[in-house]
């Protein structure tokens, strides 16, 4: 480690001592300029992987922890070049997409869905203040039809929890001046699609998991 240390500090200081940046101009490229910091993280990043490759490299394969560190630092150091060398227009080298802001596509969008184990997920992604979980179809009949054999006990409760979401979904489409409601279900599921009936500017949205759904496909659905 400390040799790892040393050559770290001496790289750092010989970087620091030069300019931030560098403009290069390539013949027949345009302009581009090289960071100094950058190059110096990727500096860095090398010295950790050869002295990591030059432990364990011939007595066992790299696996585990030690093989994740090493892919996703060298994926980093592709990230970070690929931005830099796609301001000199290299073939084939694009400067990484800008992540989506989910949160700024939903400004005027609130999701309407089922479970709250599917909120909970979507909420990795999504503020959860836009999601809401119902837990139950939104009229009691469609209740009674999803489950025939619920005591009538159940019902009293069952029609106070539906009274309290459509309460939420009120208060969600006032607090956040709210243009469309998102109900999300999966593939087989109807009972949800029933808020049409009683809000505006509905649209439902099925697919096959609803939990499995990636940061792209989200952005996708909500449009």
């Amino acid at each position: 480690m400390k040799i790892i240390e040393y050559r770290i500090n001496q790289a750092r200081k010989l970087l620091e001592s030069c300019r931030l940046n560098a403009s290069i101009k390539v013949p027949g490229k345009p302009k581009g300029n090289v960071e100094i910091r950058v190059i110096r993280d990727l500096i860095q990043d090398l010295i950790e992987i050869e002295e990591l490759l030059r432990i364990k490299i011939p007595l066992e394969e790299i696996e585990g922890e030690y093989a994740e560190f090493t892919i996703s630092t060298l994926l980093d150091m592709r990230g970070k070049l690929d931005n830099m060398l796609a301001g000199f227009g290299v073939e084939g080298v694009k400067a990484p997409e800008k992540e989506i802001d989910l949160n700024e596509k939903m400004a005027d969008k609130i999701i309407i869905l089922m479970r709250s184990s599917d909120r909970k997920k979507l909420s990795d992604h999504i503020d959860a203040r836009r999601i809401i979980a119902t837990g139950t179809p939104l009229f009691i009949e469609d209740m009674r039809a999803l489950k025939p054999d619920l005591p009538d006990s159940a019902i009293k409760g069952i029609e106070k929890k539906i009274e309290g979401v459509k309460r939420e979904i009120e208060n969600k489409i006032n607090e956040f001046s709210i243009e469309e409601i998102i109900v999300l279900m999966e593939d087989g599921d109807k009972y949800l699609e029933k808020a049409k009936d009683l809000y505006e500017n509905v649209r439902v949205v099925t697919c096959e998991k609803i939990s499995d759904l990636s940061r792209s496909e989200l952005s996708e659905i909500i449009g």
